[in-house]
């Protein structure tokens, strides 16, 4: 994958998760609101728990507030998050 697709990819999980509040997400809301496969958002979620971008707690998924410091922004336009 390409820079920009991580970093959306990224993006719209950091979108859910504040859409579902502190609880963290599952895989199969992931997969919802991307419209892809089980099987490649597993890879794209195991992906992200590999290089921190989230942490898996049972079978939820949170978000690092600053994950955007890991995969990049999107357009380098100001992330509302940053510092």
């Amino acid at each position: 994958m390409l820079r920009d697709q991580v970093a959306a990819l990224a993006e719209r999980a950091a979108a859910l998760a504040r859409d579902v509040g502190g609880k963290g997400f599952t895989a199969a809301q992931y997969r919802d609101a991307i419209g892809i496969g089980r099987n490649q958002v597993i890879r794209i979620l195991e992906f992200f728990d590999s290089i921190g971008v989230m942490r898996r707690d049972g079978d939820r998924r949170k978000v690092r507030p600053d994950y955007f410091l890991v995969v990049g922004q999107l357009d380098n336009a100001a992330h509302p998050n940053a510092p």
